[in-house]
């Protein structure tokens, strides 16, 4: 399955296998995504430094604050849906879960949907 690249960044905040996978998967899939732990991702996104277009993550409530501004993939093998109250937009993924539904949540959150 292939996607349409998107002009910007996913920013993925996630255990380190995790993030390996979600990584392989959307790069091979022409998105440009950033790795990073909960606080140097926070300052990135404080800061401007970055334009990011969507938040990966486990843990969502450390980034309440941007919960206006980007769409947020919540991924977690329990959801728990007051981690989320702060954002607007947002899917969540149990895990685990296949390539393909993390490509069409991206696409969905994007607006640039999946290519079949």
């Amino acid at each position: 399955m292939e996607t349409r690249p998107i002009d910007g960044r996913i920013l993925i905040v996630e255990d380190p296998f995790v993030t390996g996978f979600l990584r392989s998967v959307l790069e091979k899939n022409g998105f440009s995504v950033v790795c990073a732990r909960p606080e140097p991702a926070l300052d990135l996104l404080r800061s401007g430094q970055m334009r990011c277009e969507l938040l990966i993550t486990n843990r969502p409530s450390p980034f309440a604050e941007v919960g206006e501004r980007m769409p947020l993939l919540y991924l977690s093998a329990c959801p728990d849906p007051d981690q989320v109250s702060s954002f607007r937009t947002w899917l969540s993924l149990t895990k685990p879960f296949p390539p393909r539904e993390l490509l069409e949540a991206v696409g969905d959150l994007l607006g640039c949907g999946a290519v079949k």
